[in-house]
């Protein structure tokens, strides 16, 4: 192995080494990239008979869940009175404020 190639090696080296350095000092991790959007649909999911029971949500109810907690549990759900009420995007449901007085349905 020529000198050449032994100082390309080196620099391409150390040029790796300082890019690690460098996301791991700007706080990358690898999970940073399986948390973020698609971008693509959402599946519309509704409750299953087992979670209506544990939030207390009778049965013959349409539930839709809009969104996940880590652990899997309900995050936010809305009851659906007719199709037209279905969320496609849970980006579009507002927040919900404690203060809020009216029902969501």
């Amino acid at each position: 192995m020529s000198n050449r190639n032994k100082i390309i090696l080196i620099a391409l080296g150390l040029a790796l080494i300082v890019m690690l350095a460098l996301l791991i000092w700007l706080g990358f991790s690898p999970s940073d990239i399986t948390n973020q959007p698609t971008g693509g649909a959402t599946a519309i999911e509704f409750m299953t008979d087992q979670e209506k029971d544990v939030l207390q949500v009778p049965r013959d109810l349409r539930a839709q869940v809009i969104t996940r907690e880590a652990d899997g549990g309900i995050g936010v759900y809305k009851i659906i009175s007719s199709d037209n009420e279905v969320v496609l995007d849970p980006a579009q449901v507002p927040p919900i404020s404690p203060r809020q007085k009216n029902s969501l349905r």
